[in-house]
């Protein structure tokens, strides 16, 4: 099919209909171009599901949806980006990064919403420490974690998102796309 562009000779209503087709394709292309910038911001290089870390590093670990014993339970995360994406994750207001957590309810469909816990990515120390590690080495390698001390058995989810509540960005392990960063684990 070959596209071509409205002109005067043309019907309004052509017109217009190839008018919203151009403010829809323009609306797509700046959403897809939104999520990559985002993806491109910080990359979650490992994940693990753990109950305990020390210095630095988890202790045990547990993979998305498998079992683990119940309580403390960690999302210990390790988190990567450049100098030029830790200064657009400040100047966009993305800062702190935070995990979400949630427990499935009901039949296990539903989800309620417990915590947003902020990975310390907006502390002005932790910003200078990551900033130090930007400089010598052309990024920051970051391991950080949020923990639930009291928990019941059951379905646990947690999300990674920026401040303002948009979803930082996984890659797909079924394809090329990037999808929202979600970690899920049972606890019996």
């Amino acid at each position: 099919m070959i596209a071509r562009i409205a002109t005067a000779a043309d019907t309004p209503r052509a017109a217009l209909r190839l008018g919203i087709l151009g403010a829809l394709l323009v609306v797509f292309s700046s959403t897809s171009l939104h999520a990559q910038e985002d993806a491109a911001l910080v990359e979650v290089a490992d994940a693990a599901w753990t109950s305990n870390v020390a210095n630095l590093q988890f202790t045990d670990r547990y993979g998305n949806g498998e079992t683990m014993p119940q309580s403390p339970i960690y999302l210990w995360t390790r988190m990567k980006a450049s100098e030029r994406a830790l200064a657009q994750l400040r100047t966009a207001g993305k800062l702190p990064i935070k995990h979400y957590w949630m427990r499935y309810v009901g039949t296990g469909t539903d989800l309620e919403k417990l915590d947003a816990i902020s990975l310390g990515i907006g502390n002005p120390d932790v910003v200078r420490g990551l900033e130090r590690e930007v400089t010598e080495n052309g990024y920051f390698d970051w391991r950080t974690w949020s923990k639930k001390d009291h928990v019941r058995s059951g379905g646990w989810e947690v999300r990674i998102v920026y401040n303002d509540g948009k979803p930082v960005l996984c890659a797909d392990h079924d394809g090329p796309t990037m999808v929202p960063c979600r970690y899920y684990v049972w606890l019996r």
